[in-house]
C-alpha cells in the first residue's frame, strides 16, 4: 500500500497520514504538525534509520509528507497543506 500524499488523496478523503519525525526514511517535503514549519528533506538526508538529525521535544513530533519532491515550490506547498488542512506556518 502507497503511502498518503497530498498527490494521491483524493478531495475530501482527508488528511495523509501523520508520522513520527524520527520515522521519516525518504526524501520530500513535509509539514511539521506541532508549528506548521515546513520540512525538505532532500536524498541521502533520510535513512531507513531514519532523518541524519534528531529534534527533541516535550511531545512525540509529528510529521506529514505533502510531497515526494523536496523542492516543491513554496506557493504549491501552501497550497497542498491548506488543502489538506494542515497548519501553514511558512
Amino acid at each position: 500500500m502507497r503511502a498518503a500524499t497530498a498527490e494521491n488523496v483524493e478531495p475530501g478523503a482527508g488528511v495523509p497520514v501523520s508520522i513520527p519525525l524520527d520515522a521519516v526514511s525518504g526524501a520530500g517535503t513535509y509539514v511539521c504538525n506541532w508549528n506548521g514549519q515546513l520540512l525538505r528533506v532532500p536524498p541521502g538526508a533520510a535513512t531507513p534509520r531514519g532523518l541524519a538529525i534528531n529534534i527533541v521535544g516535550r511531545e512525540p513530533l509529528f510529521v506529514t509528507r505533502i510531497s515526494d519532491d523536496p523542492r516543491l515550490p513554496l506557493e504549491r506547498a501552501r497550497a497542498r497543506a491548506a488543502a489538506l488542512r494542515l497548519t501553514v506556518g511558512f
